[in-house]
């Protein structure tokens, strides 16, 4: 029973599929009723029910309707139905959650899916195979008129307002807008999805693998209590393998890798694959169609098949081979951390050898037990080459794929041989005879080539000028030495050497053949060219010869130098350079002698110059005899004048460090200059380009550092001035003799080149005038030399700038007995120094004038600073009649590089008077 004063009212907390009797009458005040109306029988709806038609291992289809009332639909009046807006469904995991305790359980925590739906059935997607879920549905819909509520309990709103809108957040927002209400939950249903496809390996040999599947047999077995139960119909499986790289990590991509893709119907459950790789891994995947639905696919099984057998060579004689033989089964992790399925080896009961002769006949059979893994093949040829085969029995009789062909070659004699030849040492190497693989390029295999087995080394060396003499070097060596550096000798002379080894049965053998041997000559160097940043070497051998006898039993090739190193050393520093025979320039002469150039000098500085040459890998013969100079000083440059619109600049080669130019140890150059170069900007568009090309990375310059102009115009066309643009977009004028051309629109950036003949003085001086300048303004200037060498020394520099606009707007006035005067900056940005001048107007030479406006004469007043200041205003004592005083300003920038002062202020005088 309730009361209420509106011609409606909602009857909540009412109980679905039930019949109610409502009646409803007036109170009239003063707790007067009137009589009851006639009484409606009424029913509520009931509840939706869930239905699940198909079960997955990754989803659940399910559908839903309204369940028909339960009670007599005769004489009860259910009124209109509230318009639908979507449905809302849940679906919980109960895996974990006991029978009988589902009522105490977390629903939040367990919560899998939660969404809004518009059809009355949906797919629940992304599961879990052998989960146990609860599914549940709800209706949500527009109340009617009059019944809607103030607040409503609708779903979250969107998270993020900047993403696109989902469907989810529009059927939210589509409630909000109804001011939706949400029904009663369906009855929950519990579901079992499917478990998991696995794949199960029965055997592997070396050139196949068979597999099974099913459904996994080790998943844990869920409880079916209150599970509906959904049959499902297997129409089909599809079964992938997939040849893997040799870590199991990728997919081998190759032309000829093995990926099979097919499918079974619901009886095939085994499949074998052949033509498989020995030592391959491969993975395998299965996945089942259902009520013609694919499943997920099974986790991958890692299968690796069995290797050939691996024959090894443990030691090649010149008349005999041991053998070794295995499969070497490796271990492979898979990507899940497990170790890969491989096959046994145990079952092997013998070996066959198969060997014969590749080029010449020889045959033989050998079979050996299970144990017996090693074998030595003798009486063989020297410098023959054999080939071997070998395979398994297993214990069923099935014999297993030959292993790989393995082809060798017996030793050749023992020999002796060079390598790097120096002045001052020498490489002897030892041993059979080099067998390449261009030796038996007629072989469809590669042949394996035996090494150096023996126990020790004798080697003897003698002074082949010296004959008969003690030996130089009398040594014995380990069998794992095959080489040895001879130290000590003396440059440009002959020795011979020998040697012999002992085998494993401690029998010396024969004397290698005699070979004669002449160290090197020491390199002689020459200095070609000195500037102020580089220097110019050039180098031979004095009296070149061939460094090795030409008798024909021990003619070997010179050995020439591979790379060298220059070291230059002064006080301050220590310059190496390391570089190729191939980076050197050669002279054009008959001599042909390399010459090499090191930069990045200091200007004005004494090095001691030295070269050695590299016949190896750190093998470095001796140094040549030390060269000192001193590179040319660099070229002075200043500002020997500047006005508002034009600069002149002087420059020349500084004098050479008297210390050192009076040495007569000590190599001073005379450089012969060519051409100058010159080099104006703008300060801030200098800047601006540098930090242009920074944004473009090119590269080519770092912050700070100057562009370098680009390369000089032929001679011929020097006679002519040039107007060009270079990369950077700035104009390059290009003249002769001092003369100079700059076009109209080119931005403040000038190159100046000159041929000028060099004078026999020590300190050649040059200028120049650039005019067309922009006032307030700072430049960089640069200018370098080229000598005949065609290289260019450094740049020397000097910032500058011009003089600033004059102060604006000067005004005077009294204050007072005082007078004030005052004026504007020329440059707000920039601050100044002030310098404010008085004069007296003379009797009958001018009269006053307008304010700001100059007077008749005023170079006949007498200007007296009265003071220097940083503000724009100046309070000062007047000289003289106030009439007749006169005012001027002029300007200089704080910190400027030049301190250079700006024209005058307009001249003023006092515009009135006042007591």
């Amino acid at each position: 029973s309730e009361m209420c004063i509106r011609d409606s009212f909602k009857i909540p907390q009412l109980a679905h599929d039930s019949v109610y009797i409502v009646a409803v009458r007036a109170c009239y005040g003063e707790e007067t009723w009137g009589p009851w109306s006639e009484a409606v029988k009424s029913g509520t709806l009931n509840l939706l029910k869930l239905e699940v038609r198909n079960v997955g291992e990754d989803y659940i289809a399910s559908e839903w309707h309204r369940a028909p009332n339960g009670f007599p639909s005769q004489g009860v009046s259910t009124g209109r139905v509230e318009e639908t807006v979507c449905f809302e469904c849940s679906v919980h995991d109960f895996t974990n959650v006991p029978i009988g305790e589902e009522q105490h359980a977390d629903m939040d925590s367990i919560l899998v899916t939660g969404m809004l739906v518009e059809n009355k059935g949906d797919i629940f997607k992304s599961l879990k195979p052998n989960r146990r879920y609860r599914l549940a549905v709800r209706r949500w819909f527009k109340p009617s008129p009059g019944f809607a509520p103030t607040t409503s309990d609708i779903p979250a709103g969107r998270d993020n307002e900047d993403s696109p809108i989902t469907e989810q957040e529009r059927l939210r927002q589509t409630i909000s807008a109804s001011k939706g209400l949400a029904g009663v939950w369906s009855d929950a249903v519990v579901v079992l999805t499917l478990k998991e496809m696995v794949v199960l390996v029965n055997d592997i040999t070396e050139g196949g693998i068979t597999v099974r599947w099913e459904r996994d047999p080790e998943a844990a077995t869920l409880s079916s209590r209150q599970c509906v139960k959904v049959l499902s119909t297997v129409l089909s499986y599809h079964l992938r393998v997939d040849e893997m790289t040799p870590d199991g990590s990728l997919l081998e991509q190759g032309p000829n890798s093995l990926h099979v893709d097919q499918q079974f119907g619901p009886d095939g459950l085994t499949f074998k694959l052949v033509d498989l790789r020995p030592d391959t891994v491969y993975r395998v995947d299965v996945r089942c169609c259902a009520d013609r639905v694919w499943g997920l696919w099974s986790r991958p099984t890692f299968a690796v098949t069995l290797p050939k057998l691996q024959v090894d060579i443990s030691s090649i004689g010149e008349d005999y081979v041991g053998l070794s033989w295995g499969r070497s089964i490796r271990r492979v992790v898979a990507p899940n951390g497990t170790d890969m399925i491989t096959g046994n080896v145990a079952n092997v009961v013998k070996y066959e050898l198969e060997m014969g002769g590749m080029g010449h006949h020889y045959s033989t059979e050998k079979k050996f037990k299970a144990s017996r893994t090693t074998f030595k093949v003798k009486h063989l040829e020297p410098a023959h080459v054999y080939n071997i085969l070998m395979r398994s029995c297993d214990d069923e009789g099935v014999w297993s794929m030959w292993s790989d062909r393995v082809v060798f070659a017996t030793l050749k004699p023992l020999k002796l041989s060079f390598g790097q030849i120096a002045e001052q040492f020498v490489y002897v190497n030892w041993g059979r005879d080099e067998q390449t693989e261009e030796e038996y390029k007629t072989h469809s295999d590669k042949v394996r080539l035996g090494d150096t087995s023996v126990l020790s080394y004798h080697f003897c060396v003698f002074a082949m000028e010296e004959l008969p003499s003690a030996a130089v070097v009398d040594k014995q060596f380990r069998g794992n030495v095959s080489k040895f550096r001879v130290t000590n000798l003396q440059p440009s002379t002959s020795y011979i050497a020998i040697v012999r080894s002992c085998n494993n049965d401690e029998q010396w053998g024969l004397w290698s053949e005699e070979r004669i041997v002449m160290t090197q000559k020491v390199l002689v160097t020459d200095i070609t060219s000195i500037g102020e940043n580089y220097v110019s070497v050039k180098w031979r051998r004095d009296d070149e010869s061939n460094p090795v006898s030409d008798t024909p039993s021990s003619l070997v090739a010179r050995q020439e130098a591979t790379s060298y190193h220059l070291c230059l050393t002064s006080e301050s520093e220590t310059i190496d350079k390391h570089f190729s025979a191939d980076e050197c320039v050669y002279t054009a002469d008959e001599l042909r002698m390399p010459m090499y150039a090191v930069r990045s000098l200091r200007s004005d500085t004494k090095y001691i110059l030295s070269l050695q040459a590299c016949y190896g890998p750190d093998e470095w013969g001796m140094w040549s005899k030390p060269i000192t100079f001193i590179t040319l000083n660099n070229l002075a440059v200043k500002v020997s004048s500047i006005t508002e619109s034009s600069a002149e600049f002087t420059w020349g080669r500084a004098q050479q460090n008297a210390l050192y130019a009076s040495d007569p140890n000590v190599l001073v150059w005379r450089g012969t200059i060519t051409r100058y170069q010159l080099l104006l900007r703008k300060v801030e568009e200098m800047r601006a380009q540098e930090m242009r090309d920074a944004e473009r990375d090119m590269g080519a310059i770092r912050p700070g550092e100057l562009k370098q102009p680009g390369p000089l115009p032929p001679d011929d066309e020097l006679s002519h001035t040039a107007v060009e643009t270079d990369e950077s977009g700035f104009a390059v004028v290009t003249t002769t003799r001092g003369e100079r051309e700059v076009s109209d629109n080119s931005p403040p950036q000038f190159f100046f080149e000159q041929e000028m003949e060099v004078k026999l003085a020590k300190y050649v001086q040059t200028l120049s005038r650039i005019d067309k300048l922009e006032v307030n303004t700072e430049y960089h200037f640069q200018v370098r030399a080229l000598d005949d060498n065609d290289e260019w020394g450094f740049w020397s520099e000097v910032f500058f700038d011009t003089p600033p606009c004059a102060p604006m707007n000067p005004l005077l006035r009294k204050d007072g007995p005082m007078v004030q005067f005052t004026w504007e900056s020329p440059d707000p940005t920039q601050r100044y120094t002030y310098c404010v001048e008085q004069a007296v107007l003379r009797d009958g030479k001018s009269s006053p004038t307008r304010r700001g406006k100059p007077g008749k004469d005023p170079n006949q007043l007498d200007w007296r600073v009265v003071d220097t200041i940083e503000e724009t205003h100046c309070r000062m004592r007047a000289f003289g009649p106030l009439n007749k005083i006169r005012c001027r300003v002029k300007c200089c920038k704080l910190n400027s590089p030049t301190s250079l002062f700006s024209r005058y202020s307009h001249v003023v005088c006092l515009l009135y008077t006042s007591d």
